[in-house]
C-alpha cells in the first residue's frame, strides 16, 4: 500500500501552481496549491470553533456562486450537537460577502445529531437531524437558514420543523440521513430519507422511510404512498420482504425518481447492499421489482459478512454505483436501471473475483468509504480512512469506469492514497484522520475530513478542508452538481 505521507504535504507545497492543470499525470491527486493559501500550515482549511472540544465534519456544499459551505457538529447544545456552518470562497479564502459572524454561524436548533446540509437552488442552506419527538421519541429535525447565515422564518415559522413517520402509541425512533431537493410540477420539494422503528405486537420493526416537505416546511400530501391522512406524505418500506432494511444514501435521478441505499439485514451476522428505485412521488413499484439485494460477501471476523453501502454515484440515467464496506474492506459494485427493474451491470468488471462477479473488493483490511464522487471520464473518488491497527488515517481510493482500481500517476500501484494531515497547533501529522465528503468542485477533488489537532491521541477533533489537483482537461471547467 502506497502512503503519500510527506508528498501530500511537503511535495505539494514545493509545486509551481498551474503545472497541474497542464494535465500532468504525475501531478494528479497531489493538494492543489491554488487553495487556501493564506492558511498555516497551507493548502489545508481547519473548521473549527473554540477551544479544544471535538468537532466532527458532517457535510460540504456549493452555493450558486460557487462558494463552499461546510457543516460542522458542535457540542455543548440544549440536547447534543450545535450547528457549525462555516463559509468561503472557491478558492478557500475567507468568504468576502456576508454570512453570519465573520463567514460562521453557530446555532443551536435543539437536534440530538447532525446528518446532512444541502444548499438549494436558491441559496439556502438545509440541515437535518435528529430531535427529540413526542413519548420519548426521536423525529427527523429539518432547519433552513438564508444564504447570509440567518434563521429563514418562511420555514417552519421559525426556521425548523420536527417530523415523524408515525404518530402516537406506534410511534418509534427516526433517524435522518440524507436529504436532496427534488424538481416538481409546481416548483420543488424536500425529501428527507433516513431510519424508523416503529412496533408491532410484541416486535420492533426497522425500515428505511422517507418525508416530503413543501418548501415552507409543511408536510407534502402529494409525496408518499399512505392513504391515511395520518401518514400523509411519508414513505415507509424496505428492500426485500421480511428483512429489516436502513437506509444511507438517498440520489435524485434524472427524471425527479429517487434511489435509496443501505442494508438489508439477512440475520444477526449476515447484512448485505440494498437498494431501491422509487418514483417521483416517493411509492416503490409493486412486489419489490425496483429494488435489488447484493451479497458482497466478504468473510469477517467470526464469519460475519457484514455489508452496507454508505454513498451513491450517478453516472448516467441508467447506471449508479454503490459504494460501502465489507467486513472492514471498501466495496463497490454498479447497478443497471432497466425500466423500473434494477440488476447488475455486467460492465463493472470489480476485482474479478470468481464467484463474485460485477464486485468491488479491496484487498486490504482496515479500509472504509464515507462518501463518492464521479469525474467526467467515469472514474470514482472515494473518500474514507485507513486503519492500520494503531491509528487512522485520511485516504482517498480511486476506481476506473469499469470498477478497477485506477493505478495512474500517485494512485500508483494500488489505487489508494493514505494522506497524512498536517496538525495545525503543533508541529506534525494528525494522529487521527479521516476524509468524510467528497465533491467535485471544477474538475477536481474537494475534500471534507475530520481530523485531531494532537499527535498523540483521537482528541481535539475538529473538520478539515483540502482540494487536490486533477490530470482531467475539461472544456468548460464545470463538474455537475
Amino acid at each position: 500500500m502506497q502512503s503519500l505521507v510527506g508528498r501530500l504535504v511537503l511535495a505539494a507545497a514545493a509545486l509551481v501552481p498551474g503545472l497541474a492543470a497542464a494535465g500532468n499525470i504525475n501531478y494528479d491527486a497531489m493538494v492543489d496549491t491554488s487553495f487556501a493559501t493564506t492558511t498555516s500550515p497551507p493548502y489545508w482549511r481547519r473548521l473549527y470553533t473554540t477551544g479544544t472540544v471535538d468537532e466532527r465534519a458532517i457535510a460540504v456544499a456549493r452555493m450558486p456562486d460557487r462558494s463552499i459551505v461546510a457543516l460542522i457538529s458542535v457540542p455543548g447544545g440544549a440536547v447534543g450537537s450545535k450547528i457549525g456552518l462555516q463559509r468561503y470562497n472557491a478558492n478557500g479564502s475567507p468568504f468576502s460577502g456576508v454570512f453570519g459572524s465573520a463567514g460562521k454561524v453557530v446555532k443551536d436548533a435543539y437536534l440530538i445529531t447532525l446528518t446532512g446540509m444541502i444548499a438549494d437552488s436558491q441559496g439556502r442552506i438545509v440541515v437535518i437531524g435528529s430531535t427529540p419527538g413526542p413519548g420519548g421519541k426521536t423525529d427527523f429535525g429539518v432547519v433552513r437558514f438564508n444564504g447570509d447565515g440567518s434563521d429563514d422564518t418562511s420555514f417552519g415559522g421559525d426556521g425548523g420543523v420536527a417530523v415523524g413517520m408515525e404518530p402516537l402509541p406506534n410511534a418509534g425512533d427516526d433517524y435522518p440521513v440524507a436529504i436532496i431537493e427534488q424538481p416538481t410540477a409546481t416548483g420543488s420539494r424536500l425529501v428527507i430519507a433516513g431510519n424508523t422503528s416503529m412496533t408491532s405486537g410484541s416486535s420492533t420493526l426497522h425500515r428505511f422511510g422517507l418525508i416530503g416537505l413543501r418548501q415552507d416546511g409543511s408536510i407534502d400530501p402529494d409525496f408518499g404512498n399512505y392513504v391515511d391522512p395520518d401518514y400523509a406524505g411519508r414513505v415507509n418500506d424496505r428492500y426485500v420482504s421480511g428483512q429489516d432494511a436502513y437506509a444511507s444514501s438517498l440520489v435524485l435521478m434524472p427524471n425527479s425518481s429517487l434511489l435509496i441505499a443501505g442494508a438489508t439485514v439477512q440475520n444477526s451476522t449476515d447484512t448485505d447492499y440494498g437498494a431501491c428505485y422509487l418514483s417521483p412521488n416517493g411509492a416503490p413499484f409493486a412486489d419489490f421489482s425496483s429494488c435489488i439485494r447484493v451479497a458482497i460477501d466478504e468473510p469477517g471476523p467470526g464469519g460475519s459478512l457484514y455489508d452496507s453501502v454508505t454513498a451513491m454515484a450517478v453516472s448516467r440515467p441508467d447506471r449508479i454505483t454503490l459504494v460501502g464496506n465489507s467486513s472492514g474492506r471498501i466495496s463497490a459494485t454498479r447497478l443497471l436501471l432497466e425500466g423500473s427493474h434494477l440488476g447488475l451491470d455486467p460492465t463493472f468488471l470489480g476485482s474479478n473475483i470468481t464467484g463474485r462477479e460485477y464486485l468491488f473488493v479491496h484487498p486490504s483490511t482496515g479500509t472504509y468509504a464515507n462518501d463518492a464522487a464521479l469525474r467526467s471520464d467515469g472514474s470514482l473518488i472515494i473518500a474514507g480512512r485507513y486503519n492500520d491497527g494503531s491509528r487512522s488515517r485520511a485516504a482517498v481510493h480511486r476506481l476506473r469506469p469499469n470498477g478497477s482500481s485506477d493505478t495512474m500517476g500517485y494512485f500508483s500501484p494500488t489505487g489508494f492514497i493514505v494522506t497524512e494531515v498536517p496538525a495545525f497547533s503543533t508541529s506534525g501529522n494528525s494522529f487521527f484522520g479521516e476524509f468524510n465528503k467528497v465533491l467535485i468542485d471544477s474538475g477536481k477533488p474537494l475534500l471534507l475530513g475530520t481530523a485531531s489537532d494532537s499527535t498523540t491521541a483521537a482528541t481535539d477533533l475538529d473538520g478539515v478542508l483540502v482540494r487536490l489537483y486533477a490530470d482531467l482537461i475539461f472544456a468548460d471547467g464545470l463538474q455537475p452538481r
